[in-house]
């Protein structure tokens, strides 16, 4: 005799067993979470449209953030070519940046800390850290020509500060030294690097003082711009830009005696 199995089931089991699928049709359906690949993570970053939005938000403070430092750092650069560092405020940069001053110390913490940076950036101090690498493989006065004329381009943009700022070390000695910490005198450092260098790769004479050269060399066209620019000498006679840079290397580099 078969032993079979009956298919239909009793009244009660049928009842039970429909009751059973209902309540696991009403329940939420979990998430089955993957095993993550190795090098992965099941962090939310995994997620591509969140991930991105997430980090444009990042990129987009970043990049205010770093558009408002700049504007504070330009708009103190004006302030001071029209009315000095000593008599600018924090409270004048702030409005004048439309900012509150929380802010202003958010970026930086004291207007020495602003000048310092703006002198980094945004003179010739900044100018010679950015100098491009070939620079290295030209010839000697060829480099020279190079940095003596990016050096004159700032000197004459940057006139208006300069005069400002002489005006007011003259007044103020603290001022003066700052002044001269932050801006000159990192220049005559890096010119005399350069200078060291020629001196060690044996193509200037190695008895001259690197930093007396720097200062020669800068004191020329500081003066130049000194007379033409804060004293309107332009006004009384102009000179190509060509012929100073060439006129006061070949000063430089050959004296003015005839060979």
């Amino acid at each position: 005799m078969k032993l079979g199995i009956n298919s239909k089931k009793p009244k009660k089991e049928k009842a039970e067993t429909a009751a059973a699928g209902d309540v696991l049709k009403n329940t939420p359906k979990k998430t089955q979470v993957k095993p993550a690949a190795q090098g992965q993570t099941n962090s939310d970053e995994n997620n591509p449209k969140q991930y991105t939005a997430e980090a444009a938000e990042k990129v987009k403070k970043s990049r205010n953030y770093d558009e408002m430092h700049a504007k504070i750092l330009e708009t103190l650069l004006e302030l001071i070519s029209q009315k000095g560092f000593k008599s600018t405020t924090t409270r004048e940069i702030a409005a004048s940046a439309g900012i509150t001053e929380v802010t202003l110390y958010r970026h930086f913490s004291s207007k020495e800390e602003m000048f310092a940076e703006v002198a980094e950036k945004y003179t010739a101090v900044g100018l010679l850290h950015k100098l491009p690498p070939e620079i290295e493989k030209l010839p000697f006065k060829k480099k020279l020509n190079l940095i003596t004329r990016k050096l004159l381009e700032v000197f004459k943009k940057q006139s208006k500060v300069f005069r400002i700022m002489l005006s007011e070390s003259m007044m103020h000695p603290q001022q003066a030294k700052m002044h001269f910490e932050k801006v000159p005198f990192q220049i005559i450092i890096k010119v005399s690097e350069f200078f060291q260098e020629e001196i060690d790769a044996g193509r200037i004479n190695p008895s001259l003082k690197p930093r007396l050269m720097a200062r020669a060399l800068l004191g020329m066209f500081i003066s130049y711009t000194l007379l033409q620019e804060m004293l309107y000498g332009k006004e009384f006679e102009s000179f190509d830009f060509d012929e100073v840079i060439d006129n006061y290397l070949e000063i430089f580099l050959n004296g003015v005696l005839k060979k």
